[in-house]
């Protein structure tokens, strides 16, 4: 059976601290364009991602960037995503399209994200593509008490996919 341990291993995955998980940057495109306000910037990035039950993906947001996942092994994820006016939706990941869940979700920059395994001592590994590339200057993980200050109507999503107060 395969284990989290031996993806982790097998694809040199690197834990990612702060949001948690384990990732690898696979690619990063030779091209580059030009923000306003922001100088240039890769096309495009992506990266293979790895959650467990125990290291999921707190909340947090890209500036500028938006990303897609995509699913490739593992069990099935809960995503939430929190816009700016709070408006949250959650939605199931994974490969067991009779249970509900859908291989790719697309995350728009600027909005919270956070994922979780939906069933204890599993894995999923997934990859993201970034547009424009990803640059760590434009993530910001969430802090739970400016999240609850500024959405208190998702009090019980924040504690859940929060780890800094």
């Amino acid at each position: 059976m395969l284990t989290a341990e031996t993806v982790i291993k097998q694809l040199a995955l690197s834990p990612l601290e702060g949001e948690g998980g384990y990732f690898r940057r696979t690619y990063e495109s030779k091209e580059m364009v030009f923000f306003e306000g922001q100088g240039k910037r890769r096309c495009g990035s992506a990266i293979l991602f790895l959650i467990t039950s125990e290291n999921f993906s707190a909340l947090h947001r890209l500036s500028h960037n938006d990303e897609i996942f995509h699913f490739y092994a593992g069990s099935s994820c809960e995503m939430i995503q929190i816009d700016s006016i709070g408006n949250l939706q959650t939605y199931r990941f994974g490969a067991n399209l009779t249970e509900g869940d859908y291989p790719q979700i697309v995350v728009e920059r600027g909005m919270w994200q956070g994922l979780r395994i939906l069933s204890e001592g599993q894995w999923a590994l997934m990859g993201t593509s970034v547009t424009p590339g990803f640059e760590f200057e434009d993530f910001e993980i969430g802090i739970r008490e400016h999240l609850l200050a500024a959405f208190p109507q998702h009090h019980k999503e924040i504690i859940r996919y929060t780890r800094i107060s």
